[in-house]
Order: structure tokens, then sequence, then C-alpha cells
């Protein structure tokens, strides 16, 4: 029998939104599929996508 830990995780199978911090980028995975946003400070990678109050970080395309 193989555990749940055997299988890929696929952006659909999350019941919600997953972050991940990597190397000053913040990985995010949906539905909708996996988006990466670049922060271009530390003050922006700690505030977006999480608030809207900070300029807007470069996001590279899913």
């Amino acid at each position: 029998m193989q555990d749940d830990l055997s299988y890929p995780l696929s952006a659909q199978s999350l019941p919600v939104p997953f972050y991940v911090v990597l190397e000053g980028r913040i990985v995010y995975a949906n539905a909708a599929g996996v988006c990466m946003v670049r922060a271009l400070s530390v003050d922006q990678l700690l505030g977006e996508p999480f608030s809207r109050d900070l300029a807007p970080a470069k996001r590279i395309p899913c």
C-alpha cells in the first residue's frame, strides 16, 4: 500500500492557495496553477501578495 506522500502534489488538489518563499520569491499555487512573485525589496516581499498597501511586485506569469 502506497502512502499519500508518494504522489506528487498538484495545484488542483490544494483546497486553498499555498505559499512558499524561495530565495526572495513567493511561489503560490491554487486551482488556476502555479505563479511566482519576485520581490524588489524586503518590504515588498513581506507585503505582497498578502497586503495591497505596497507597490505591486513584479509578477512572473503562470
